[in-house]
């Protein structure tokens, strides 16, 4: 079983940042971090959303200047660009670091457990 101060510990990285503790705004910064750049209907394509839900995402990180929109022309159309800032993806970056270093904690406490008691 996990300690109550693992799980403590994996809430408080979860919760650390406010932005990235929702999915959709994760998921949408690491595909940012992947691909640079994506246009507004592909990121709603493959997060499979609706354009009024990813707008609010895309608002709220745009809010604390994790990424950049601007429109653009692109074939005689209007396409919206979003990309992620040096802060978005630092802050990104910086959330994963945590996460992993939490759950690789838990991991090894359950792999030690499992060994203590076969």
């Amino acid at each position: 079983m996990v300690s109550q101060e693992f799980i403590s510990k994996l809430l408080d990285v979860i919760g650390a940042d406010p932005v990235l503790s929702n999915q959709t705004r994760l998921a949408i910064m690491l595909i940012l971090l992947f691909r640079g750049v994506v246009t507004f209907s592909d990121l709603a394509k493959i997060l499979n959303v609706s354009p009024s839900t990813l707008e609010t995402h895309l608002s709220k990180l745009a809010e604390y200047g994790y990424i950049e929109k601007k429109k653009t022309l692109y074939n005689f159309s209007v396409r919206t660009i979003v990309k992620p800032t040096s802060i978005g993806i630092e802050k990104t970056l910086e959330y994963i670091r945590r996460l992993r270093v939490t759950l690789e904690e838990v991991v090894r406490s359950i792999e030690k457990k499992e060994v203590t008691t076969s």
